[in-house]
């Protein structure tokens, strides 16, 4: 112990042995201790965690809806598909509609629901296409709209020479099918769905 003088009055100083005080009063110091990480936690998940979650749900449900808006305007509908068909210009519309009716079991096969692809296409090797992948041995689009711009890119690069309406049948009985019956289904399908008035 040292013995100091300061303004004409002495005082004793003593060292402090900080482990001995810790070892002393550590409960209180843990104590102390927990209080302060416990009303830390609780002021973040009151102020910040709210916000962050809050601002993760609003970016979660931007992009759900937004997905969800993507895929109620890529799901078909005979409405959308007639529309788009027109759209294209095709010559003989009534004959691709014919033909899609009939290559995907009036819209209902698993080429056309896992596939996109409507008209029973392969994946082309050589022309310009849209096709993604092979699947079940048919092309794959991602969706019903590339199917049918791939199908008018087929029309452009192999049908466009033809003129009449019976040229059309004839190339596809020679070339789009296997099934030696296939023009006489399609003209039952566009007199059995009235599809040349559809197109008018």
């Amino acid at each position: 112990m040292k013995v100091y003088e300061f303004c004409g009055k002495s005082f004793n100083y003593k060292k402090v042995n900080f482990i001995r005080f810790f070892k002393k009063f550590y409960v209180i110091f843990l104590v102390f201790g927990l209080g302060v990480s416990y009303i830390t936690v609780q002021t973040f998940k009151s102020f910040f965690l709210p916000k962050a979650i809050e601002k993760e749900t609003v970016i979660i449900k931007e992009d759900f809806e937004k997905i969800l808006i993507a895929n109620t305007e890529n799901e078909f509908s005979k409405e959308k598909f007639t529309a788009k068909l027109k759209s294209l210009n095709l010559k003989y519309p009534h004959i691709a509609y014919a033909q899609a009716i009939l290559e995907s079991g009036n819209f209902t096969s698993k080429i056309f629901r896992e596939n996109n692809n409507m008209f029973g296409m392969k994946q082309a090797r050589v022309r310009i296409n849209l096709a993604k992948s092979t699947q079940y041995g048919h092309a794959y689009f991602d969706t019903w709209e590339d199917c049918l711009l791939d199908f008018a890119f087929h029309r452009a690069t192999y049908l466009s020479k033809l003129r009449t309406e019976d040229d059309y049948y004839a190339y596809l009985g020679r070339n789009y099918a296997e099934d030696n019956g296939y023009v006489v289904k399609l003209k039952k399908m566009v007199k059995k769905h009235n599809l040349k008035n559809k197109f008018k």
